[in-house]
């Protein structure tokens, strides 16, 4: 769909625009998804050497099972369970939402070479308590800033359901795909994803406080 000259905001904590300036999205990558695509798939240790995810599980599975410490295992790492779990977790977390973005992606070249790439949009927020209240929590990371936009451009809206990072088969994304493409699932709700590629005017910089009580 279309917008113009309508009000969202978009959460960052890369980005440094300034207030009454203009930026066009839509011709670089974005920075959630350089950010995406250049993260390894490694997990911190107490040592300072990160370990590849797989290496860690194996290492706590030869661990668990013979109680005996892998070679490549750090000496000093501390083969808590829990521990481990809440290590790799995010890691895990990451790769599925690469595995979605990719298939995303193949599904829009394939079927939907008219709309535009998740890869270059952003994600913005309608200027609504009810969508902020939800997608704020969220978005926010540390330093990030919050822009209050004026849009002028291409808008994507569904259902965020349809964006669940799972465990399951790729045909079953790649069905979430093109439900999502069809663009036919969101009902306005204020869970709903919202893509653009255009034209933002910056309006405000602002904090998620003043944001959240507005």
């Amino acid at each position: 769909m279309q917008v113009k000259e309508q009000t969202f905001y978009h959460v960052n904590e890369k980005l440094n625009w300034q207030k009454d300036n203009s930026y066009f999205i839509g011709e670089q990558f974005s920075s959630r998804y350089m950010d995406l695509m250049s993260r390894g798939f490694m997990v911190p240790t107490s040592s300072g050497q990160p370990l590849p995810l797989n290496a860690i599980a194996e290492g706590m599975q030869q661990y668990l099972q013979t109680n005996q410490k892998a070679p490549f295992m750090p000496n000093d790492y501390h083969f808590d369970a829990a521990k481990t779990f809440s290590e790799i977790l995010p890691v895990l977390r990451t790769q599925l939402t690469l595995a979605r973005e990719l298939i995303f992606e193949e599904v829009r070249k394939e079927n939907f070479p008219d709309k535009f790439s998740r890869y270059k949009s952003i994600q913005v927020i309608p200027a609504s308590k009810e969508a902020l209240a939800f997608w704020l929590p969220k978005l926010k990371q540390p330093n990030a800033k919050i822009y209050k936009l004026e849009l002028t451009g291409k808008l994507h809206r569904n259902s965020v359901d349809l964006l669940n990072v799972n465990s399951v088969p790729a045909q079953f994304i790649r069905l979430n795909a093109y439900q999502y493409w069809l663009g036919n699932h969101g009902n306005d709700a204020p869970s709903d994803e919202c893509i653009f590629e255009g034209l933002a005017k910056v309006l405000e910089v602002i904090d998620a406080d003043k944001v959240a009580s507005n």
